[in-house]
């Protein structure tokens, strides 16, 4: 650690800082960049500010910069503020440094945020909402197994995972995060390794158990998630995301993972009970019945690491903010033979037994 930054306020080195000087009038153009690459920020100056900012970018920022005895302007002072705010400016070189390591690993990603977020939200508040997101998965096998690899390459970080099953030799054409060497193991087992490999700052507990024995022991409930992810199809997809909803304390969001059969992919839809549809709204009468056919009917890793794919961007929607979510009342059906996408909509019953007991939003 250089001792000259030690004590003071510097720009991340992850980040960018680009000048442009005019020469018809007396202002400039100041680039900030959250990362390399990606443009967040753009401000005007005078063109007599230039020194303070290519000492900033040159030197840091000594602490007390707004003081009243400061050598900055005003202007700069809020410039530097708003900096700090936005975590362009870092304000401890111990914390720089785990910032390198903890914001690295992401650099593409946040750059992705970089230009989706609304200019006032920082890729660093969205990424550091990533991290701190609880997600519970029901089902770890063709597609729970690969939405938890996606959702383990975003920075996600805090899970726990439901499902009693072992692996099996047929698993192995489209579990990826599963080996020939992990055969007989349980998936839970193997799945948490793989997490913890994966990412070292893994947070995920686990339970081998069905979704009956999950709901008698109170896990759904005493992980208090952010976010319920059901891949659970046996006996059907409707009845296990009913049990998961009337089973909840309070409302929170329930994902259905999706499903696979032949060149068919199912997404969705996302659940936030009290707000939204929920599959009983429906009777599922209007939607595709996606719920016994993975079991029984032929399949293949693309389809179902394209309808993970879906899965996850959504997650990574709904807590970054960084679009809206697709799946908020809505099933998706991707027929791959010939590449078509079609929608069907969920309509709210108010009267819904199953998510009704929700207050409505």
């Amino acid at each position: 650690m250089p001792n000259n930054l030690k004590d003071k306020l510097i720009i991340r080195p992850s980040a960018g800082v680009k000048i442009s000087k005019y020469s018809k009038d007396d202002h400039i153009d100041v680039f900030f960049f959250y990362n390399e690459g990606s443009r967040r920020l753009k401000i005007r100056f005078l063109n007599k500010y230039i020194s303070h900012l290519e000492d900033i970018i040159k030197h840091g920022i000594i602490r007390g910069y707004n003081n009243a005895d400061s050598k900055y302007p005003k202007e700069i002072q809020l410039l530097i503020d708003e900096l700090i705010n936005r975590n362009i400016i870092v304000d401890n070189k111990r914390e720089l440094w785990i910032n390198i390591n903890k914001y690295n690993r992401f650099d593409r990603q946040m750059r992705l945020l970089s230009e989706k977020l609304p200019l006032d939200k920082s890729p660093h508040e969205a990424q550091n909402n990533i991290f701190d997101t609880k997600i519970l998965i029901v089902g770890i096998g063709g597609m729970g197994s690969n939405i938890l690899q996606q959702l383990v390459m975003m920075g996600f970080r805090n899970f726990h995972i439901i499902d009693p099953d072992t692996i099996e030799l047929s698993n192995l054409n489209r579990q990826t995060i599963y080996s020939i060497s992990d055969i007989g193991k349980l998936k839970i087992d193997v799945a948490s390794e793989w997490a913890a490999s994966y990412y070292d700052k893994m947070q995920i507990s686990k339970s081998a158990l069905t979704l009956e024995k999950a709901i008698n022991k109170k896990c759904l409930n005493s992980y208090e998630p952010d976010l319920i992810i059901n891949c659970a199809d046996s006996p059907s997809i409707q009845n296990t995301t009913r049990e998961i909803i009337t089973n909840m304390n309070k409302a929170i969001p329930v994902l259905v993972g999706g499903g696979y059969f032949l060149f068919k992919v199912f997404v969705g839809p996302l659940i936030m009970p009290g707000f939204s549809a929920c599959l009983d709204c429906n009777n599922y009468s209007n939607l595709e019945e996606n719920t016994h056919l993975t079991g029984v009917g032929g399949n293949i890793s693309s389809c179902a690491a394209i309808g993970a794919g879906i899965s996850s961007l959504n997650v990574f929607k709904l807590f970054s903010s960084a679009s809206e979510c697709d799946l908020l009342n809505n099933q998706y059906i991707i027929d791959l033979n010939g590449v078509s996408l079609s929608k069907k909509k969920l309509i709210i019953d108010t009267n819904c037994k199953t998510c009704g007991k929700f207050k409505r939003g």
